[in-house]
């Protein structure tokens, strides 16, 4: 029996996404010992890149099936980013420029190829976000109003399931769609690797090839 769609997305992107969990900034997050300020500028990317996809997937109707109302991250993004005192910047980084240009690309190219990177961004805020939540109020500090971007209205399980009922049921080419979906973990390894040489001494030591904690391993799978 054939994969289906969002099980072949699964399955051809396990490696690259292993690859994105031992970045120094993912193993850092995990263990704790992130710097705020790093923590931060993340969430600068973060609201960049969800404002751009956001803006995009929602104004073509091949992919109205989407619950993409409940999905949304901008706006929680941005009551966590007041909540840190602080807003997005005006100019976004070089790698956050690059992922920005690649979704303005996508659009253009076939619109459908959008969900690869809705797929690589929700699924993963849907599933591994709702472990690091506990990590950044336990460990990093952040109160509850500081961590809107983990909270969805809708239960997780709920949206996955919708998540993937519309991908399986959406008429693209899948294998353009693995391939854009292994561009996007990239794209966000970029952000991740940008981010790494601003972090503090202790996080930047750390051992990255060594395995997480119990609790941390496989955070961030889909």
């Amino acid at each position: 029996m054939s994969m289906s769609p969002s099980e072949r997305l699964r399955s051809s992107t396990q490696a690259v996404h292993r690859k994105v969990e031992r970045t120094p900034f993912v193993q850092s997050f995990l263990r704790g010992t992130l710097a705020l300020s790093d923590y931060v500028l993340h969430l600068q990317a973060l609201n960049q890149v969800y404002g751009e996809l956001e803006s995009k997937v929602q104004r073509h109707p091949c992919l109205s099936a989407f619950p993409w109302r409940a999905l949304a991250r901008g706006p929680a993004l941005r009551a966590d980013l007041r909540s840190l005192g602080t807003e997005a910047p005006k100019e976004a980084s070089p790698a956050t420029a690059r992922f920005l240009d690649r979704l303005a690309e996508a659009e253009e190219d076939q619109p459908s190829l959008l969900v690869a990177h809705a797929y690589v961004r929700y699924l993963g805020d849907l599933s591994g976000g709702q472990i690091l939540a506990r990590i950044a109020q336990s460990k990093l500090g952040l109160r509850e109003s500081a961590c809107h971007f983990y909270r969805f209205a809708r239960p997780v399980d709920e949206l996955k399931a919708a998540f993937r009922h519309a991908l399986d049921e959406l008429s693209v080419d899948i294998d353009a769609l693995v391939a854009e979906a292994l561009l996007s973990f990239e794209l966000n390894e970029a952000i991740f690797v940008e981010i790494q040489p601003k972090m503090t001494r202790a996080a930047t030591a750390m051992d990255t090839a060594s395995s997480p904690s119990a609790q941390a391993k496989g955070a961030l799978v889909l």
